[in-house]
């Protein structure tokens, strides 16, 4: 409450009332207050009676001392609510679209009783629409009546004011369910990474041979440029005592990359693979390209994901159901429109339910269809790529500069534009096409484009529809182009080229007794009037955990009838068998393995193949295989045996790296990453979203793998598992590495070497208590106390400190030893106190 004011000789005492607005200040008068009040004018004259005949046997200051609300309660008790029965201005309670709000506001009427509310208790009531304020002496006031959307009700005997609101008078909600923690990418510090792979193997006595690939990245600010090379070896002991070797060395390719994840485009500079398009072909270059990357944003999606639009006069909770089941967590809006993006989904199209709940317990339920595919870009969404550079037919040879480029455009919801053009010294392409959601679930493309060389002009023709829902999906596809039809790179004889390509496909689910059924049939002919057909059948059905399929497909080379059974086992094992007929040939494998290692770990494979003498010459075939994952790589061994000897393959792969001058090793990285420092403390385990990730060694370092980049990943330590001679500065992290790099993560934990010192002067006694001891080299202090001892909370294992005793100091060195002693004592130091220079 606001300090209270005594008013002077010819003025009308006042007190501060509280309303949602603040402090107002009703004068009690003979007249009506101007701009209303709780009473009337027989209310106001019995209440200044009242304070008269209370204040005036007693001086002023005494009657300044009654507390305000006092007074109106005893005057609300003298004059009962016979001041209600007319409406007035004051403090009303507000109850909007049927809940009532906490607090009161100020309504003031005019001379036609029009109600009008105060501006600050209008805002707080969380409107957000502008409506224009009138001033009445001196305060900001909001008319209630004639508002589009509100209707006002005003019930003077109970001061209670009902605001009926539609949402549009509440400001918008935007939401994306599914949108992850996307966070700035740390400081790039720069490092080298090196990924290798190295593979050795031996089919019976013909040879040994080893093959390697190194994948060389460094990496900054700047920057990735990373050299890819490969090479093989082959040692022959055939026929020779003296074996011979044959290497070669291949450099695969080396590409200078920079991303942008504000725009989230990438420049590459290298050789690279050519992004295809209408009229554009995947082929490898060596050059320059510009284009957008949309990865760099983890919750960027070009799939236009089911949204909802909707309104609420109340906060709601909102509940969302999948086949009658509810997914996900609920979700609370604010009263207003609102957008939640990212609905939950399962397959490609389908129908997600709403349950809208408001304050009320008022429920309704919204049906959202969807139709998710990469087909589709969403509305407004814009893909792009720019390229100049050469050919490269062969890994060293380059050849045929062009300039190539590809778009596509999200034009509705419905609709996505493509096109695409090149151009080089030989040829010349340009293609379009438009892929649109048709009637239903089905969704149709079309697409067009032309080519001219020195020789001729061609054309391609191309169309598809597909059509999906829970149960079922189909399609077929069509494409014709003319014997001169040439794209980039294109080194297809005329007689040879395509000419016509027909698919077609179908699936069906008949029910969890039934199983599911699919067939497909395909053609391709080309321009020298040969044709290749292939045709498939298949059943597929649940027995519980046991699932088993049957298929058949025809081709050229015959019929192929194949049986599978996959039995899943205990602790994520599982038992396969497979049974092939082709002709008069038959074939038979069981295979037997334990779950694949995620990270630490062994799993191993094995398995029996038996053949009939028509197919192969071996009738039978033993193999087994073994994988491990370890902190310093993924290593394997497989080997098969039969009746024409055995085999062997061993493989090993790793990584080694510098990172800000910290080196380490580990697994195959291919993704972010961090190197993580513990500072002095060895063997505590790392934390990464509370799920144990890794352990620093004995210099305090650990390597983390499976960071998602450009999103954060919470990484921390647990106290607990600190010993109590450490420090923790921080035990929670948040890193965000980029897509291609790493970062540095230190939690820096520091040894505390507690030491008390022993302090003497050179007679034998103790040093006065109060004695300051300053450590030169951490800069810790610390006061002298009984028996001539200073606890030193972090001493360092050599250092000098100094001692002040008013206006005298001495220099001592401390030589402080390893101990088991948490907290050693050391001395007596003799200080030879000196006045100070």
């Amino acid at each position: 409450m606001s300090k209270r004011r005594w008013p002077a000789k010819d003025e009308p005492p006042c007190w501060p009332m509280h309303g949602m607005n603040g402090v107002f200040q009703l004068h009690m008068t003979s007249c009506t207050f101007r701009g209303g009040s709780w009473f009337n004018k027989v209310t106001l004259r019995r209440s200044r009676s009242f304070l008269m005949l209370k204040c005036a046997p007693i001086c002023a200051r005494a009657c300044k001392s009654v507390r305000p609300h006092f007074l109106v309660f005893v005057s609300f008790l003298m004059l009962g609510t016979a001041s209600a029965t007319n409406t007035s201005s004051g403090f009303y309670g507000v109850v909007v679209n049927g809940v009532t709000q906490a607090g009161f506001a100020l309504l003031v009427f005019d001379a036609q009783w029009r109600p009008s509310m105060a501006r600050q208790d209008f805002l707080n009531l969380g409107f957000s629409k502008s409506i224009p304020h009138i001033m009445q002496d001196g305060m900001a006031l909001v008319p209630l009546d004639g508002n589009e959307g509100m209707v006002v009700r005003v019930d003077a005997k109970r001061l209670l004011v009902s605001l009926e609101v539609e949402p549009e008078w509440y400001g918008f909600t935007r939401m994306n369910l599914n949108a992850p923690q996307v966070g700035k990418p740390l400081p790039a510090a720069p490092g080298a990474l090196l990924n290798y792979s190295v593979q050795a193997s031996r089919s019976g006595n013909a040879s040994v041979a080893m093959n390697s690939t190194q994948v060389l990245s460094l990496f900054g600010s700047a920057g990735l440029l990373q050299l890819t090379t490969a090479m093989k070896t082959t040692e022959s002991r055939q026929a020779t005592l003296n074996p011979v070797v044959e290497k070669k060395f291949t450099r695969l390719g080396t590409t200078f990359w920079r991303d942008d994840p504000e725009n989230l485009t990438t420049l590459s500079v290298g050789d690279d693979v050519l992004q295809a398009g209408t009229g554009v072909p995947s082929v490898r270059y060596g050059g320059v390209s510009w284009q957008s990357n949309f990865r760099l944003n983890p919750s960027f999606s070009t799939l236009e994901t089911p949204t909802l639009f909707d309104a609420a006069r109340l906060p709601s909770t909102l509940e969302f159901f999948l086949n009658d089941r509810r997914v996900g967590s609920p979700v609370t809006v604010a009263p207003g429109p609102f957008e939640i993006s990212g609905l939950p989904t399962v397959g490609v199209n389908g129908m997600v339910k709403v349950l809208i709940r408001d304050a009320l317990n008022n429920e309704r339920v919204v049906v959202v269809p969807y139709l998710q595919t990469p087909s589709l870009y969403r509305q407004g969404l814009h893909g792009f790529s720019y390229t100049a550079g050469w050919l490269r037919p062969d890994l060293d040879r380059y050849e045929t500069p062009f300039l190539a480029s590809a778009h596509r455009w999200g034009l509705s919801r419905r609709v996505t534009l493509d096109a695409g053009a090149a151009l080089s010294t030989h040829q010349s392409s340009v293609g379009a096409g438009a892929t649109v959601a048709l009637f239903g679930l089905a969704i149709g493309n079309v697409n067009l484009a032309f080519s001219r060389s020195p020789s001729n002009a061609g054309q391609k023709l191309g169309a598809s529809v597909q059509w999906q829902d829970s149960r079922s999906s189909m399609g077929a596809s069509y494409s014709h182009a003319s014997s001169a039809f040439e794209l980039l790179g294109d080194v297809w004889k005329a007689r040879n080229r395509p000419r016509d390509d027909m698919r077609f496909f179908a699936a069906r689910a008949l029910g969890s007794e039934l199983g599911s059924v699919s067939i497909s049939w395909g053609r391709l002919a080309d321009w020298s009037g040969k044709s290749r057909s292939i045709s498939s059948v298949g059943w597929t059905k649940s027995f519980g955990v046991t699932n088993v399929s049957l298929s058949a497909v025809r081709s050229l080379d015959g019929t192929l009838l194949q049986f599978m059974l996959n039995i899943p086992l205990e602790r994520g094992a599982f038992l396969s068998t497979s049974m092939n007929k082709q002709g008069r040939g038959s074939a038979i494998r069981t295979d037997y393995a334990t779950p694949g290692v995620t990270d630490k770990g062994v799993a191993w494979r094995g398995g029996i193949e038996l053949n009939n003498a028509v197919t192969t010459s071996e009738r039978s075939r033993f193999f087994a295989g073994i994988d491990m994952r370890s902190d310093g790589g993924e290593h394997g061994l497989d080997w098969v045996s039969s009746p024409n000897g055995a085999s062997w393959r061993a493989r090993t792969a790793g990584s080694l790296g510098l990172l800000a001058g910290h080196r380490f090793y580990g697994p195959p990285i291919h993704g972010g990453f961090a190197l993580v420092s513990t500072g002095d403390a060895p063997d505590i385990p790392i934390y990464r979203w509370n799920l144990p990730v890794a352990v620093s060694d004995s210099k305090g370092m650990a390597l983390v793998t499976t960071l998602n980049p450009y999103q954060k990943n919470l990484l921390a330590i647990k106290p607990e598992e600190v010993p109590m001679q450490y420090r923790v500065a921080s035990n929670e992290i948040t890193a965000v590495p980029r897509g291609r790099g790493g970062v540095l993560v230190d939690f820096s934990i520091v040894r505390e070497r507690p030491a008390v010192l022993v302090l003497a002067s050179p007679d034998g006694q103790s040093l006065p208590i109060g004695a300051r001891v300053h450590v030169l080299s951490s800069g810790e202090t610390a006061s002298v106390g009984l028996r001539g001892e200073a606890y030193l909370q972090n001493l360092p294992a050599k250092t000098e400190v100094e001692v002040r005793v008013k206006q005298k100091i001495c220099r001592l060195a401390i030589d402080s030893p390893l101990t088991t002693d948490p907290q050693p004592r050391l001395g007596p130091f003799i200080c030879d106190l000196r006045e100070a220079p």
